[in-house]
């Protein structure tokens, strides 16, 4: 009965991933097929998770089949038959939601309760800024959407799984204070390493060629000599925001060599 119950989610997210194979955002749809096989683990952040991508599938397919519905009504083709298919859709979809917040979503994703939360926010909240920044950012700041153009939302899904390892670390005191040194080196290590390829003659290593140190004080006055290129001044005023001094103790690509 509980892998009949699973079916459910697993069938809602493949025909989500199968809509945008049909659009052609190949990158999105291989991030909901990942997905689907990811919600085959019992682990506890991926409930609140698959939550909200079933919650904005439902969204997603309204939203379609009032557009198809319109298209159709327009043109003077049946369209009742659609609309039904739609609302077989949607009502698959919502059966899909209510299972997972359900208590049968409790019983089945129960391994590490205690982390479910923080984990599931880390991982909604990188997932949304990076799925933000890549849609209405003008700027192509993922390397995967430069070298492979359609397919940023794998880089999305993956540096989001990233962040649920990263975060499941921190937590673990044992495992923080040894392993932060290593993960701060080696963001530093793949920063200069891409600006490194850049300056070797890899234009797409190279976000805009505005290239500049990431001091406080240049990252604040560059932009406003130029009149433009705020990114790097909105990236560091919400990393004191969120976390007050974290740009230059965990954030800045030369902190690591400061803390070896």
């Amino acid at each position: 009965m509980q892998r009949a119950y699973l079916s459910i989610p697993i069938l809602a997210l493949l025909l989500l991933a199968a809509h945008f194979l049909r659009l052609g955002n190949m990158g999105l749809c291989a991030a909901l097929a990942l997905l689907t096989l990811l919600s085959a683990s019992r682990q506890a952040w991926l409930r609140p998770v698959l939550s909200v991508v079933l919650a904005a599938g439902c969204a997603v397919w309204v939203d379609t089949a009032a557009a198809l519905i319109r298209f159709r009504i327009m043109a003077g083709a049946d369209w009742q038959r659609l609309a039904l298919i739609m609302a077989g859709v949607v009502l698959l979809t919502l059966c899909a939601l209510a299972l997972t917040v359900g208590p049968w979503g409790r019983r089945r994703y129960d391994r590490d309760p205690p982390y479910a939360a923080p984990l599931a926010a880390v991982f909604l909240l990188t997932a949304a800024t990076l799925g933000a920044l890549h849609e209405y950012l003008p700027l192509t700041i993922l390397l995967a959407e430069r070298f492979f153009p359609g397919w940023g939302w794998l880089q999305v899904l993956g540096m989001s799984l990233y962040a649920v390892w990263v975060g499941r670390a921190m937590l673990d005191p044992g495992r923080s204070a040894r392993l932060r040194p290593r993960l701060w080196a080696l963001f530093s290590f793949i920063f200069f390493g891409q600006f490194l390829l850049g300056l070797m003659g890899i234009p797409h290593m190279l976000m805009t060629g505005a290239l500049h140190l990431p001091v406080p004080a240049l990252i604040v006055a560059g932009p406003l000599y130029r009149g433009h290129g705020f990114f790097m001044l909105g990236l560091f005023l919400s990393t004191v925001a969120l976390a007050g001094p974290a740009w230059c103790s965990h954030l800045c690509y030369i902190g690591a060599w400061d803390d070896a």
